[in-house]
């Protein structure tokens, strides 16, 4: 799961985690009735609904445990810092401008709930065109960001969750193409596409063990099949051709003269000749 945590530099930084993983962060952050001592964020899902007057609506998961195992205590949502910002996001994306805003945003029947408005064609394009498919049932599903406040880790085997929030502040709400939320068609939906994924991931490391083999033969093959190319003609000419000079070179080192009776061995470098008298 991804979830934001405040840094030592005070600023949220994404980190993925495992169930396991969360479980242990808190351990380590929480005082003895469950109050947490850091900031982190974490996201649940939504569902939006289109209203008879056309508005539209969406619906925080209820007291029911979600796919990460836990539960959210509809008692517990502080909503005093969002309503003073009630941005909607695209995708958990802070730094793009909102698409909309939150309008009544509260708790309701045991449900977190609150209408939707999208910003206008004229001075959002994008905003709209997710509105749209929105309406058209393309796009219907949210993300909803809170702060723990006070957290319960339930350790009986037994239990349906293993952490419950007691206490939460609502942060921030994205619309998502692909929440992971609790409804019987989504669980359906994520089991299809983890079986597709892992489908994709055989074919991929089947493909690679293929290619591998063609390449194994194929360099065999070359190894057997390689025959001198004009390069290498060229090349040991050049070789044949270079150790004759040498050769050449090498006799023309001294020149040899008789004069009088006295042989005289000239060398071809020297300046002053050696000379031996003849007996």
């Amino acid at each position: 799961m991804e979830i934001m945590i405040k840094s030592d530099h005070g600023e949220f930084e994404y980190q993925q985690m495992t169930e396991v993983d969360l479980i242990e962060w808190y351990r380590r952050n929480i005082d003895g009735e469950g109050n947490v001592k850091k900031e982190i964020i974490i996201f649940q899902d939504a569902i939006f609904k289109i209203a008879d007057d056309g508005s539209i609506s969406w619906v925080m998961s209820d007291y029911s445990v979600d796919t990460d195992l836990e539960r959210v205590d509809p008692k517990g949502w502080d909503l005093k810092g969002f309503k003073r910002n009630p941005v909607v996001l695209w995708s958990h994306e802070h730094m793009r401008p909102a698409i909309g805003k939150v309008e009544s945003p509260k708790v309701k029947d045991g449900q977190l709930v609150g209408r939707v408005r999208f910003s206008s064609k004229e001075v959002d394009p994008f905003a709209a065109m997710i509105e749209g498919k929105v309406r058209e049932g393309i796009i219907n599903g949210g993300s909803v960001g809170f702060k723990t406040r006070k957290i319960e880790i339930v350790d009986d085997p037994k239990a349906t969750e293993i952490l419950i929030h007691r206490k939460q502040e609502l942060f921030e709400f994205s619309i998502v193409n692909m929440p992971a939320n609790t409804n019987a068609m989504a669980t359906r939906s994520m089991k299809e596409y983890k079986e597709i994924f892992e489908a994709l991931i055989a074919e991929v490391k089947e493909s690679i063990k293929s290619q591998e083999n063609l390449d194994l033969k194929f360099e065999t093959w070359g190894k057997k099949q390689r025959k001198p190319s004009y390069i290498d003609s060229l090349l040991k000419q050049d070789r044949h051709e270079t150790s004759g000079i040498k050769h050449l070179l090498k006799r023309e080192t001294k020149q040899n003269l008789e004069l009088g009776g006295i042989k005289w061995e000239i060398p071809l470098k020297s300046k002053h000749p050696k000379s031996s008298v003849s007996s």
